[in-house]
């Protein structure tokens, strides 16, 4: 127990004395009659006050005070210097004071365990009876990290070297002033966006590729007659969605509004706005309504610089308006293996990935700080009218170093992870102009002029290597469920279900001789369109070998036991990922993982024979392709 001291009085007044107040309330004072009436009864024997109970002095010593006639303890130097500092054991919960275990600061510890738990956790790990977990250990809370992230300070130093002080006019110095590479970056035609040129280019998927306008559509939206702020539209014609030159996709047209996406989607719809400044979610609530309004008052009246980049629009009428191309949707893991009947327009929101229609409004000057998308899905960005202006580094493993440092870094706000990066690379998307950015591409977006863009992310198995890697870098910056892929594990297990099923094809009986045999050329052309590309084959092991440590999590029993909270919460989420309606027990989960391996290995024995007729096919069909365009030649 500490006594405060009491500061001595100044200029040697003395201190008046405070009058002590007491919580009972004080007893009248009797009146004459009560006083009559006590005088006439007789007093009664003043009862006894109980004799206070003997404190139990074991209740006050701990598992490792020592025994009578051996020296107490010396405290540290820090270390607390009586017995009222207690820890308690995160595994057998037994309390102990801290002097007699030497222990300075219980709060140093997030998780402590006493020597006996420590002792026992290793000779099981040492005689193989727990393999899957290593022995106790007591793991140190770390420092507090007081974020900087949604606060605006000046920087000084920053000023001092000509940089603008506020975040809006650096971001726009550094695009001005910075010495970019050249953009050499693929431009395809949007009739060339076929699974053909995914088998084909070795290149496909692996650096952005930008498609140009087929036409030039107007660069500002057209804006109808008798349309008001909030978009009800009082005359005009019906907006009618337009197709682009990429085979299946089709975007709003360019007379779309804001106010007719507030129509469409209902005014009342609530929208998440980001302050471009803070780069965090506005603190107010918004509905597309109110966002319509801001968007169309004048630059110098807007009092903040804001953005909306994630209204996803399936299961509304604006989502017409909104389809990938098709080459996206065949390689999409959420449209190709996530059963259709639990994904219609019925389903609660947060019951599968909603992440295929996004519709993205930015204003002038609204920015975007470097991110990659959540696990490290591809995106296809159309843009309606406006313009953006993207950045691009390439997910090397120096760049996805500075990134995921930067993540964890304080100062966001002033140190721009430009100056951390390579390879960076600037391009312009204007109206009518499609770009695909692959998995893992680091990214900035800067808007400068008001933009309608539409958009979408998709995970493939020709990325899991990166998106797998994204994931892990997710989980080491601790980004909240919120910025996550929705229902990744859940995914895995319908994209695992749906090979095992595409493969089944391999099935049949082998012997080490039909192992060790060249099939024929028949043979391996039937099995052109049964096996995928070696590249396909090995995403898919690594989604077959995240799933099955996915079922050792949830066998380990020693996790319950151990305590850890964060392990707990793990095996917890890793079982109810298993849809069970769909593949069954874990049990039968654990039997179509072991039937995908297999399936997967006969496949590997013979996807270098595939692909190589493969190719043998694609080019007879350029071949026969080229002499039916041609011209025929003159008979002689």
């Amino acid at each position: 127990m500490t006594i405060a001291a009491t500061a001595p009085p100044l200029n040697g007044e003395v201190a008046p004395r405070s009058l002590r107040t007491s919580p009972r309330k004080r007893a009248q004072s009797p009146t004459r009659a009560d006083a009559s009436a006590s005088t006439s009864t007789p007093a009664q024997p003043k009862q006894k006050k109980p004799r206070a109970q003997p404190v139990d002095e074991s209740e006050l010593e701990c598992a490792a005070c020592p025994a009578p006639g051996e020296p107490a303890p010396t405290p540290g130097k820090d270390a607390a210097s009586d017995r009222e500092t207690w820890i308690c054991c995160t595994q057998c919960k037994t309390w102990f004071h801290c002097i007699c275990i030497g222990l300075e600061n219980p709060d140093d510890y997030s998780k402590w365990y006493c020597q006996p738990c420590i002792t026992r956790s290793q000779q099981a790990f040492n005689s193989g009876t727990s393999t899957s977990r290593p022995p106790l250990a007591n793991v140190a809370r770390p420092p507090r990290r007081k974020s900087h992230r949604a606060k605006l300070e000046v920087d000084y130093a920053a000023i001092q070297d000509g940089i603008p002080a506020d975040p809006l006019g650096r971001w726009r110095n550094f695009l001005d002033t910075y010495d970019f590479e050249p953009d050499r970056f693929p431009r395809m035609q949007g009739h060339e966006w076929t699974l053909d040129w995914l088998l084909h280019d070795e290149h496909a998927l692996r650096q952005p590729v930008l498609v140009p306008a087929s036409e030039t559509p107007a660069s500002t939206p057209v804006k109808r007659e008798n349309d008001d702020a909030k978009g009800k539209k009082k005359g005009g014609a019906r907006l009618v969605p337009r197709p682009t030159s990429i085979p299946g996709m089709v975007v709003p047209p360019a007379e779309m509004t804001i106010g007719d996406i507030a129509d469409l989607i209902g005014h009342d719809t609530p929208v998440e706005v980001i302050d471009v400044a803070s780069q965090s979610s506005s603190k107010a609530s918004w509905t597309i309504s109110e966002w319509a309004e801001y968007f169309a008052m004048p630059k110098h009246k807007k009092k903040k610089t804001l953005n909306v980049i994630s209204l996803e629009v399936t299961g509304t009428p604006l989502q017409a308006y909104v389809e990938a191309p098709q080459l996206v949707r065949d390689l999409d893991w959420v449209t190709r293996d996530w059963p259709s009947e639990r994904r219609d327009a019925t389903c609660a929101d947060n019951s599968w990935p909603k992440v295929q229609r996004y519709v993205l409004m930015g204003v002038e000057g609204a920015y975007s700080d470097w991110h990659i998308d959540f696990a490290g899905s591809s995106v296809y960005y159309h843009v309606i009218w406006g313009q953006k202006t993207f950045l691009f580094a390439p997910p090397t493993p120096r760049n996805l170093a500075a990134y995921k440092s930067w993540c964890s870094s304080t100062r966001q706000d002033f140190d721009w992870l430009g100056d951390h990066l390579h390879g960076l690379t600037r391009v312009d998307i204007r109206p009518g102009e499609t770009m695909l950015i692959p998995s893992g591409w680091l990214h900035c977006v800067y808007t400068p002029q008001n933009t309608l863009v539409v958009g979408g992310n998709f995970l493939t198995d020709w990325n899991v290597a990166t998106q797998w890697k994204l994931v892990g870098i997710e989980d080491a910056t601790k980004v909240p469920k919120k910025f996550r892929f929705p229902h990744l594990k859940r995914l895995s297990w319908y994209v695992a279900s749906g090979w095992n099923r595409r493969l089944s094809g391999m099935d049949r009986d082998e012997t080490d001789e039909d192992r060790e045999r060249i099939l024929s050329s028949a043979q391996v052309e039937a099995l052109v369109d049964v096996v995928p590309p070696k590249k396909v084959l090995e995403g898919i092991e690594l989604v077959c070998q995240s799933l099955a440590d996915d079922l050792e999590l949830m066998q380990d029993e020693f996790i319950l036991e151990s305590g850890d909270e964060r392990a707990v919460k793990q095996q917890k989420a890793a079982r109810e990922a298993v849809p069970t309606h769909h593949v069954g027990s874990l049990a039968k989960a654990e039997a179509m993982l072991g039937e995908l391996k297999e399936r997967l290995e006969r496949a590997m024995r013979v996807a270098d024979q595939v692909d190589a007729a493969r190719q043998g096919l694609a080019s007879k069909a350029r071949q026969n392709g080229n002499r039916a365009a041609s011209p025929r030649k003159a008979r002689r």
